[in-house]
């Protein structure tokens, strides 16, 4: 899609769109953030074409998810956004990760529109991957659109099965994966906080301890990893919060 305006058209529809999803689910504080950041931020300085294309067949995912969709706002972002791979390829990540997770980011340094302390868009996980356990200093909700995937927080919690129309809210620092089973999953979702702080992989070790390893966003080529560390009493115990 060329057409600013058109452009423009569609992510206010989005925005609109899921702000009144996140208010009928009385999580107020995520709907307000975003009305103020679509009201706020002004278009990233960013090229679009600077911002990594998916290489992958994606577009039988996003057709058959589509089906289910029936507000037209949510379709309309689905088909005209750009979407690119979450993780970029990097030696000891699963493939099954970095060939099954795309974004379409809307809000934030890779997004339509520049925001701090938020961004929001549209997640698709394909069949059959595994997310691992992770924390990041942003609160996270998830919007379902369509399709389904299992939530796990903390260690000790029971997956939850998050499915159309139905929001997950994950609280800033606390450990959680994700994993989809026999079908994708489209997800719209909103960050608020600290948006540029890292990614925190959790790893256990052979001697079951834990270590955990910073993914950092990068403008021009998604999610790197970074530096690795041990999971201290103080970290294990924040995450479990």
């Amino acid at each position: 899609m060329n057409n600013t305006n058109t452009l423009q058209s569609v992510v206010n529809d989005f925005a609109e769109a899921l702000a009144d999803k996140l208010d009928q689910a009385q999580h107020d504080y995520f709907a307000s953030a975003l009305r103020e950041a679509n009201r706020n931020s002004v278009r990233n300085s960013l090229p679009l074409e600077t911002v990594p294309r998916v290489p992958h067949d994606i577009p039988k995912h996003l057709d058959t998810l589509s089906k289910d969709i029936n507000d037209q706002r949510f379709l309309s972002a689905v088909k005209n956004f750009t979407w690119s791979q979450t993780y970029a390829d990097s030696e000891g990540i699963d493939p099954g990760v970095t060939e099954g997770m795309f974004t379409a980011n809307v809000y934030g340094s890779t997004g339509v529109l520049s925001a701090e302390q938020f961004t929001a868009g549209i997640f698709l996980v394909t069949p059959n991957v595994y997310y691992p356990l992770h924390t990041h200093e942003a609160a996270e909700v998830y919007y379902c659109l369509a399709g389904s995937v299992e939530i796990t927080h903390r260690f000790d919690a029971a997956p939850i099965r998050l499915e159309q129309e139905q929001c997950s809210v994950t609280p800033a620092g606390r450990l959680h994966a994700l994993q989809t089973r026999e079908q994708p999953v489209l997800l719209a979702y909103v960050w608020t906080g600290n948006i540029s702080a890292p990614n925190w992989w959790w790893n256990k070790q052979d001697d079951n301890s834990w270590t955990r390893t910073a993914w950092q966003r990068d403008s021009s080529k998604g999610w790197l990893p970074g530096k690795t560390e041990p999971v201290t009493p103080t970290i294990f115990e924040a995450a479990m919060q």
